[in-house]
């Protein structure tokens, strides 16, 4: 199974290393005047946008946070540092980074806090992706953000404007995988267009937005040419089972589902009926669709015409879980996870977290 990679997901060591001073510090309560803030900023330099901020950015926010800027060395070290904030009963984690690292933080907050209610969460937009703060980011980044944030604090209006969201748990049914948090995920077409989306000639050359519109265009052409169309339109096999009722098997094209309430440049390929409850919102397009060309310029405008609802290769709607039997994975937040071993996963909507703004 091939796994595209996020600056924190599958890898034993970040890219980048604990900074000195009062970086190198764990977390912990006795550092006295350091730990006054309610809020802590957890900070990636290697997303796409902090690295142009270069070591000025951390010096300065050092200056200002102390030991509230973690800056974590290792996948083991971000759990820790996470799980001393969680031990501290820390009001609000401030994510610094992209899409992948709001997911990994999340991921981290559930291991060390299973049951109870989550920190509240900032987002400052420093990805490659940023899907989860195009609907629930802080709206700033930088310096600027984190004056803003200790201003607010001072005053007690930090949680002023908050948006409530539920993650979406992947899990792995009958085995001891730890479960990963996101907010965005999708399977055969959406999986096959990540891939592309991933390609040193898209990913290297173009801004995230531009790589999305090069995204869709080559996998339209990969629609409307030979080879390429029959095996897209042939879609994944799998066995899928909503809300604990009757297994429903078959191929599909295209799976999404989201917690968010809002998409980049319009795009919003979901619509719902009255009886549908549950925080995950998704479509499916089973197996070569019907009026497939179509249906996607339409849903790429921002329309779900009434043609298309009715259009019975595609369903969409909102539930509380999903277990699915398959050979093929899933990406979640950019990145890649295998079926495990007996071939499961099982999504499923999370306590509510409050996401601030600015």
């Amino acid at each position: 199974m091939r796994v595209i990679q996020s600056p924190f997901h599958g890898l034993d060591e970040y890219p980048f290393h604990r900074p000195k001073a009062v970086f190198e510090r764990s977390l912990r309560p006795d550092v006295g005047d350091l730990v006054t803030l309610s809020f802590a900023l957890i900070h990636n330099p290697m997303s796409r946008r902090n690295e142009g901020d270069g070591q000025e950015f951390r010096r300065r926010a050092a200056e200002l946070l102390g030991d509230r800027l973690v800056c974590p060395s290792s996948r083991e070290r971000l759990y820790a540092d996470v799980a001393a904030l969680c031990r501290e009963d820390i009001g609000c984690i401030v994510v610094d980074g992209g899409d992948g690292t709001v997911s990994d933080v999340m991921t981290a907050i559930q291991a060390a806090r299973p049951t109870g209610p989550f920190p509240d969460i900032a987002i400052l937009p420093s990805g490659n992706t940023n899907l989860i703060a195009a609907d629930v980011g802080f709206g700033m980044r930088g310096i600027e953000a984190i004056e803003r944030l200790i201003e607010r604090d001072k005053a007690g209006t930090l949680r002023d404007g908050c948006n409530v969201r539920h993650p979406i748990i992947l899990s792995w049914p009958e085995t001891d995988r730890r479960s990963v948090l996101g907010m965005f995920c999708g399977l055969a077409a959406f999986t096959r267009a990540t891939r592309l989306a991933h390609q040193p000639d898209v990913l290297n050359r173009y801004s995230h937005g531009m790589a999305v519109a090069v995204t869709i265009f080559l996998a339209l052409c990969r629609l409307l040419r030979g080879k390429g169309r029959r095996e897209w339109l042939g879609g994944t096999e799998l066995t899928m089972s909503r809300d604990g009722g009757p297994e429903d098997s078959g191929g599909r094209f295209l799976f999404l589902c989201t917690t968010l309430h809002h998409l980049p440049y319009n795009l919003w390929p979901f619509w719902s009926g009255e009886a549908d409850g549950g925080a995950l919102i998704w479509l499916e397009v089973l197996s070569h669709p019907r009026s497939l060309i179509s249906a996607v310029f339409s849903l790429l405008t921002g329309r779900v015409p009434a043609s298309l609802k009715s259009n019975p290769s595609f369903r969409s709607g909102k539930s509380a879980s999903f277990v699915m039997h398959m050979q093929e994975g899933l990406v979640m937040d950019g990145h890649e996870y295998d079926t495990g071993p007996n071939g499961y996963l099982k999504l499923t909507e999370g306590r509510a977290v409050a996401f601030l703004r600015a």
